[in-house]
């Protein structure tokens, strides 16, 4: 669960705090807490589960301002690096590379005391956060991120793009095949019906040529026949 509640600190210098996983807890510390001493010391005081330590570690960090660790009802306060302005490039990330340099110096230099209980030199491990976040802060991050994200969108765009422009290849490649199917289908059917029609014309003209000649043969037998009646009739 994340608590977050704009503070005014003493002085006029407001303060936003965002603080994972406490719940109510953190907005009854920041309602109650007049200063960021006052903040880490009553989150560090709220009792932890049964069986782990008395009270939390609380570790606030101001930027260019101090460090400061609760534990034990202590307060105690880290200076951060001073950083040349010229060597200041990019602060983002610069948070997470503090808790990352911090719990790893804890989980290294951990140590047993008499009593076989652990024991962390916490000087150690704000010191190496503080080299951890120097070495984000003296180097570009989140253009370079931003640029990255920005190349992969449109590298994904292009592939998307491009695999759309194949698709429609590929539909109007099928559809220029079926087109050219039916054209040559169409020539072929016309070809055959033409030639049909052709057969069909030739053996009627042959039909009527062959009707008129017998016609004709019929015609002049009549007449010959007629002719040879007359004469015989006339030798009578």
């Amino acid at each position: 669960m994340t608590s977050q509640q704009q503070v005014e600190l003493p002085g006029g210098r407001d303060a936003r705090f965002v603080v994972m996983g406490l719940g109510r807890l953190a907005r009854f510390a920041l309602e109650r807490a007049s200063s960021c001493e006052d903040i880490a010391l009553e989150l560090s005081m709220w009792r932890r589960e049964i069986g782990k330590r008395q009270h939390r570690v609380i570790i606030i960090t101001q930027g260019a301002l101090p460090v400061l660790l609760a534990i034990d009802k202590q307060v105690k306060s880290f200076p951060a690096p001073v950083i040349p302005e010229g060597e200041m490039v990019d602060a983002n990330g610069a948070g997470d590379a503090f808790v990352g340099g911090f719990l790893a110096s804890l989980m290294k230099e951990h140590r047993y005391d008499d009593d076989e209980r652990q024991t962390y030199d916490y000087e150690a491990a704000v010191n190496a956060g503080h080299e951890a976040a120097g070495v984000v802060l003296r180097q570009r991050g989140l253009v370079v991120v931003v640029v990255v994200e920005v190349v992969a969108v449109v590298v994904v765009t292009v592939v998307h793009v491009v695999a759309v422009v194949v698709e429609v290849a590929e539909v109007v490649v099928i559809v220029l095949v079926v087109i050219v199917v039916v054209v040559v289908e169409v020539v072929v059917a016309v070809e055959a019906a033409i030639e049909v029609v052709v057969v069909v014309v030739v053996e009627v003209v042959v039909v009527i040529v062959v009707v008129v000649i017998v016609i004709a043969v019929m015609m002049v037998v009549v007449v010959a026949a007629a002719i040879a009646v007359f004469a015989l009739i006339n030798t009578i």
